[in-house]
């Protein structure tokens, strides 16, 4: 991992230096000197095919016909038509240069510029440098991953080892017991047959797994009918200590007083709602009774105690 990060970070670092050549590379400055080059460099031989040339050489032509002709001449509106024509052309190709246009680079002859091929052969070498720290990552990357693999294959290998250690003791306990038994009662055998000792092989007592009493199921259905009893009995309690005056008979059942007039509900809906709200509640508390008692009977036909012991340990847990 730490050598897939170091080539990871030297990969990061050639690729900013990647960009930053191309950017020199693409430059004005280095376009410019690039096309200047080219175009001494055709002046040296003799009359140059590349644009920068020809416009100098069509500005050389238009400075002479002036000297000779007026603006209006047919030749000096040709010959400025044709310098427009080249200027725009040479536009062109500096953004193509800026681009990095294989095409434009030779037809301008750009890549006859040191400068420039200094520069492009450096952008080459850092383009072969990222192509072998890629190579060298994706290395590093796979041997990451596949000892990830053995490491995550390890505890697995572990645990089935021990399962199998495990398996091995308890067959070996087994073994133990069957051959002491087995040879307690071969010496039984032969004490039977010389008639001086008896030995008897008496099987161990052995007690049900269900209890006898108190029927479990019984008792914790009569423990849940009792509590909904005891609830019952505390809700009527309370209702009798704070009544709740719901109607014309009750007001006149406990205050003796007569009543004058009954105010009805402002908001029906509303109230309706509530009622429906206070219905769904009990509802809900009631099934979660059953779900609880439920929830108790297969606990206990599974064999699960909730014990002082069990309550203590989890507390302590």
């Amino acid at each position: 991992m730490d050598a897939a990060k170091k080539a990871e970070s030297d990969l990061s670092v050639a690729m900013s230096r990647r960009d930053e050549l191309a950017k020199q590379l693409h430059s004005d400055s280095i376009v410019s000197s690039a096309g200047t080059s080219a175009a001494g460099s055709g002046r040296g031989g003799g009359g140059g095919s590349d644009t920068l040339s020809r416009i100098q050489e069509t500005q050389a032509k238009l400075d002479e016909l002036l000297l000779k002709y007026t603006d209006k001449h047919p030749d000096v509106i040709a010959t400025r038509a044709t310098l427009a024509e080249l200027k725009q052309r040479r536009t062109t190709e500096l953004a193509n240069l800026r681009r990095g246009d294989a095409s434009a680079i030779a037809s301008s002859g750009a890549g006859n510029n040191p400068v420039y091929q200094s520069m492009q052969l450096e952008l080459n070498k850092v383009d072969v440098d990222i192509a072998a720290l890629r190579r060298e990552l994706a290395q590093h990357q796979g041997t990451v991953a596949d000892f990830r693999q053995r490491l995550n294959s390890a505890p697995q290998v572990e645990a089935e080892y021990q399962q199998l250690n495990r398996d091995y003791d308890v067959n070996k306990a087994q073994y133990t017991a069957l051959l002491e038994s087995y040879q307690k009662a071969r010496l039984g055998e032969r004490a039977d047959n010389a008639g001086s000792v008896r030995f008897e092989i008496v099987l161990p007592p052995t007690s049900p797994l269900v209890p006898v009493w108190p029927r479990r199921m019984l008792l914790l259905a009569l423990i849940w009918l009792a509590a909904l009893g005891v609830g019952a009995a505390a809700a009527y309690g309370l209702h009798t200590i704070k009544p709740i005056l719901s109607s014309v008979h009750s007001v006149n059942k406990l205050t003796a007083f007569p009543v004058l007039g009954v105010v009805s509900i402002a908001f029906p809906t509303a109230q309706k709602k509530k009622m429906w709200r206070h219905v769904w509640r009990l509802s809900a508390a009631a099934a979660c009774l059953v779900v609880a008692l439920g929830i108790a009977l297969a606990l206990n036909s599974s064999g699960a105690r909730l014990s002082i012991g069990a309550i203590q340990s989890l507390v302590n847990i």
